[in-house]
């Protein structure tokens, strides 16, 4: 039976293929068909602190939340993790794990507002 690292390692290797490959089904083809569809609602160039929040980005930010961490959950426990055992393994490791600490940076901005917004102006400056 697998100890909790070797699946802890197993759901961060899996996460990391979603989250960096650009093939169908991954985290970037995921964003870029979610950016397609409400693109319409920002702008590039766009800066959360200069702009006036609208209605229509926080609805776009959690539908994109749900859709995001709904897979991130699926991958998790498909190593038999809980997504709890997950984030407090992940926490506890990446005090003295480097690789750790940068991969909750990567999953914790996602989940930030803010960088939700820049990330959609980029694809708006991408796409016009």
């Amino acid at each position: 039976m697998p100890s909790v690292q070797e699946k802890m390692e197993r759901a961060m290797r899996k996460i990391e293929d979603f989250y960096f490959g650009d093939e169908e089904g991954t985290g970037e083809h995921m964003f870029n068909n979610f950016a397609q569809k409400h693109a319409h609602h920002f702008k590039p160039h766009m800066r959360v602190t200069e702009e006036e929040n609208k209605l229509e980005h926080t609805l776009a930010y959690q539908e994109f939340q749900r859709i995001f961490e709904g897979k991130l959950e699926e991958l998790v426990q498909s190593e038999n993790l809980s997504v709890e055992e997950f984030y407090t393994e992940l926490r506890k490791h990446s005090r003295e794990d480097e690789d750790c600490a940068v991969f909750l940076h990567v999953i914790l901005s996602i989940s930030d507002y803010q960088s939700f917004v820049e990330m959609m102006s980029a694809y708006c400056e991408q796409n016009q």
